[in-house]
């Protein structure tokens, strides 16, 4: 039999074996299932009744006792259909459980004598209804007899004590003429008539009262003797009322009173149903306990249907549990009888036919391998296929001895060539040592150049740019701009040399991200307007709508690139214009920058992009911008090219592979306005006594509260309480005890909610990656820009931004506009502008959505032209832009009128 023949039927028989064990377990499971059904079917349908049966006698209970409680028929009514209802619904559960087999017989008893107990209950209550409705009839009539007999009595009390005053002012002027009879005679009658008549009126009065408060007494009384002491008193009362009535003199009042005093006679009514009504209370109270004695029956007998339910549910379970364990006795005594026979098969026709020689082929061959070519092979091989393995071994070494030889005569040449590759490794060694140790060289001196100069422009563009922030003279402002402006060119040329120098590197870094093509050229434009308008040239927008919406490409790099190429297209021109294209061409995105300006010559197009290449001297610039567009573009595999004609201009194209993109959060280039930051309070950690001063400068320009200390220890020092009030430490990396890293692990530990920010002008190799794995959250490079300061404290501490007016407005123009004709004369025109040109931009934005190009030319013509009148700068641009371009994003031409009317009110009226 062959090796194949043999392991295929030891396969088989395996499968045989795993077969039967899966059919044998799954039978039993089927059988465990079946009975699981089964059970499950006679035993949920039971539970769920014997659930429903105890629900519906709680709500039985619930509604018997509420039918004591009610106040109305509606109420009675209600419950009563309560109860009937759940009684059929009790009586229909019940029938159920019979027809399952269970014995209701003594539950259904239960439950007639429960629901006929209820009916009479109900009736009670129903009596009960009635009593008191009549009860409340005549003690309504009553009592309103009772109130208006108490107003009637007050009155003749009133005209009692009113004859008495009446007589005895007749009686001082009889004593006045010393008429003594007429005394005697008025005293008399004052003390037989009058008083007499006035004391009669008062106790009716009193009585009549009584009479009210008696009635109050009955409505709370709930027992028989206390009702029989209040109706004895109750027609005493009425008695001696109807006796002083008699006396009223005034015979209109006395036939007032009269049918009152009938009212009251009634009296015996009300009583009754008191009584009545305290029976049917008392009846209700024991008829509600002998409820309880039914339900208390009711529950007993319920729950002893509820324990026959359980028991049916443990027969069931104990069949499953049988069946199941009779499953699992069988599937292991298969399990077993299955386990011996594979090792039987695995033994016999495995291990013995197949694995063992195959083992015995393998441990020759190794031999052969490691060199015995000598070593006998194994000859008591029943199967084919080993024997043909043995015939191929044979070979095999009758072969390997012959190249055994051949393999000597390599070996020796291999020796002779790795000798000589030995010699150049070395010498190739030393020479990426001595490069290695150049560029190190080359990377240490730009680091500290770049941190010496870096160091005093901040100081320099600093304090430019906080003087520019106030009013000054024109000749000292033209100076300061002429220092701020040397100082960003000089810190241009620096960042162009370590661009440079890290392109040099390799060290390159392209992040695609999601860009909007349109957008980046629209804040490139804005970015580079204010600098043609400068020189006086035109700079047009070229856009083509075939672009996607969203690219996929380094935002950064195709920025620094676009922002290069139209600071060059200025640079080298004098006169006309400036136009930046974004094109679809075929699969790629073509931006091109062509101007008018000088050309270049021919014989100097062929060393334009070597570095520190320039034109002229007399433009100024380090020669390296191109250069550092060339490497950018081949880095994303993109091409930069050029044509140009000296005298006539230039034109330079960089063509980037097409990638679309979806869409994502795009960073906003436009210029972001100055903010304030009041209430926060920051620690700066720096030794430089000028960055000191300026940096501080700046963050009262933003309203932060700042602390200063100057080495590491005292920052410690001072950040040692717990409640040390900072929001942000600003920590510079070359302090004179403490590494600024090292000062950043100290500060993590000890106050590690406070953020931390890195402040150094080192910004060469990994220095900034080294800063957030120290902890910092962010990174500031000097020299520190108000607008820079402005968006990283926005990022990490949060405020919304405030924009001030020197962002907005032209300062020198509203100054001088503010000199010549006052404050009040240019708020008068501000009020004209609000009233006559918010019209126009809502009609410039219906001409927008409409599409109505030469109204939208017209109207922001007139718009251009009566913002720059006011000074507002920025929004005149915009609608300049507008005109030249017949487009406008609606939320930003809102919130830029919006912000710049804000800017000119506070430039009239400052704080």
């Amino acid at each position: 039999m062959s090796l194949t023949h043999r392991l295929w039927l030891a396969f088989v028989l395996m499968a045989i074996l795993s077969l039967t064990s899966a059919l044998i377990g799954w039978a039993g499971f089927r059988h465990i299932k079946q009975i699981e059904q089964q059970s499950t079917l006679n035993l949920l349908p039971t539970m769920k009744t014997a659930l429903q049966l105890n629900e519906a006698g709680a709500y039985i209970l619930f509604s018997g006792q509420a039918l004591n409680e009610v106040t109305s028929e509606d109420e009675r009514q209600a419950q009563g259909k309560i109860l009937t209802t759940q009684s059929i619904r009790i009586r229909s559960l019940l029938s159920q459980l019979q027809d399952s087999g269970f014995d209701t017989s003594k539950i259904q008893q239960q439950e007639q004598l429960l629901s006929q107990h209820l009916s009479e209950q109900g009736q009670l209550v129903e009596q009960r209804l009635t009593v008191s409705r009549e009860f409340s009839q005549i003690h309504d009539r009553i009592a309103s007899a009772a109130n208006q007999m108490t107003v009637l009595t007050k009155s003749q009390v009133n005209n009692a004590s009113t004859a008495v005053s009446a007589n005895i002012a007749t009686m001082y002027d009889d004593i006045e003429k010393n008429n003594r009879q007429a005394v005697e005679t008025s005293l008399d009658r004052l003390v037989e008539v009058d008083l007499d008549h006035q004391s009669r009126m008062t106790e009716l009065h009193e009585q009549s009262l009584n009479v009210a408060n008696l009635l109050a007494q009955i409505v709370s009384t709930s027992s028989d003797d206390m009702l029989a002491d209040i109706e004895k008193q109750f027609g005493q009362l009425v008695i001696i009322v109807k006796r002083r009535v008699e006396f009223v003199e005034d015979p209109h009042r006395r036939s007032l009173l009269l049918p009152l005093v009938s009212e009251l006679e009634a009296y015996r009514a009300l009583f009754q149903h008191k009584r009545d009504s305290i029976e049917l209370q008392q009846r209700l109270s024991f008829s509600g306990q002998y409820s309880l004695l039914l339900f208390s029956q009711f529950n007993s007998e319920l729950d002893a249907l509820v324990r026959q339910v359980n028991a049916r549910s443990q027969q069931d379970l104990e069949k499953i549990s049988i069946a199941r364990n009779t499953s699992q006795n069988l599937l292991i005594i298969m399990s077993i009888i299955s386990l011996v026979a594979l090792l039987f098969i695995l033994w016999r026709i495995v291990w013995r036919s197949v694995a063992r020689p195959l083992t015995m082929q393998i441990e020759a061959l190794q031999r052969i391998l490691d060199g015995d070519l000598q070593t006998p092979l194994p000859q008591t091989i029943s199967a084919s296929e080993l024997k043909t393995i043995g015939y191929l071994v044979e070979r095999f070494r009758t072969n390997t001895l012959s190249l055994h030889h051949q393999q000597r005569y390599l070996e020796m040449l291999v020796a002779q060539r790795t000798e000589e590759l030995n010699d150049l490794v070395r010498q190739h060694t030393l020479a990426r040592q001595d490069a290695e140790l150049a560029n190190k060289a080359k990377s240490t001196f730009l680091a500290t150049m770049s941190h010496e100069i870096r160091t005093p422009l901040n100081g320099i563009l600093g304090t430019a740019e906080l003087l520019l922030l106030k009013p000054l003279p024109d000749e000292d402002r033209m100076a300061i701009e002429v220092i701020n402006d040397s100082g960003e060119s000089l810190l241009s040329i620096l960042n162009d040399i370590l661009d440079y120098s890290s392109i040099e590197a390799g060290r390159i870094a392209i992040l695609p991200t999601s860009v909007a093509p349109d957008e980046l050229i629209q804040q490139a434009y804005q970015l580079m307007s204010s600098a043609a308008h400068k020189k006086g040239l035109t700079l047009n927008v070229e856009q083509d709508a075939a672009l996607p919406e969203y690219l996929q490409v380094d935002r950064q790099r195709v920025w620094q690139i676009v922002c290069n190429l139209v600071g060059n297209a200025i640079k080298f021109t004098d006169t006309g214009s400036v136009t930046l294209s974004s094109l679809k061409v075929a699969e790629s995105w073509q931006i091109s920058v062509s101007d008018t300006g000088i050309g270049i010559p021919t014989d100097r197009q062929k060393t334009l992009f070597q570095p520190f290449t320039q034109l002229t001297h007399r433009r100024g610039g380090t020669g390296l911008g191109l250069t550092i567009c060339q490497r950018l573009s081949q880095a994303m595999n993109a091409r930069l090219s050029f044509e140009s004609q000296a005298g006539k201009g230039s034109r330079f194209t960089v063509s980037i592979p097409l990638k679309s993109a979806g869409l994502a959060c795009l960073p906003d280039a436009a210029p972001q306005p100055v903010e304030q930051f009041s209430g926060y309070h920051l620690l700066l950690i720096e030794d430089n006594l000028i960055n000191q001063k300026v940096t501080t400068a700046l963050l009262n320009q933003l309203k932060v509260q700042v602390t200063v200390v100057s080495t590491g220890r005292e920052a410690l020092e001072r950040l040692s309480a717990s409640d040390h009030g900072f929001d942000m430490a600003l920590v510079d990396l070359d302090l004179p005890d403490i590494d600024g890293c090292e000062l950043a692990n100290r500060l993590k530990i000890q106050v590690p909610d406070l953020p931390l920010t890195a402040f150094s002008a080192h910004i060469l190799g990994n220095i900034p990656e080294h800063c957030y794995q120290s902890g910092f959250v962010g990174f500031l490079s000097k020299p520190l820009r108000l607008k820079a300061l402005t968006e990283y404290l926005s990022t990490h501490l949060g405020r919304s931004r405030v924009i001030q007016p020197v962002d907005l407005l032209d300062r020198k123009q509203i100054n001088d506009d503010i000199r010549l004709f006052g404050q009040s004369q240019i708020s008068q025109w501000l009020v004209l502008f609000r009233e006559n040109n918010l019209p126009l931009i809502e009609r410039l934005k219906s001409a927008y959505q409409a599409g109505e190009v030469e109204t939208i030319r017209s109207v922001s013509h007139q718009l251009k032209s009566s913002s720059g009148s006011l000074s507002m700068s920025t929004l005149s641009h915009y609608f300049g832009d507008i005109e030249k371009t017949y487009q406008l994003d609606v939320l930003k031409l809102d919130a830029l009128v919006s912000d710049s009317l804000y800017s000119l009110e506070q430039a009239l009226n400052p704080e």
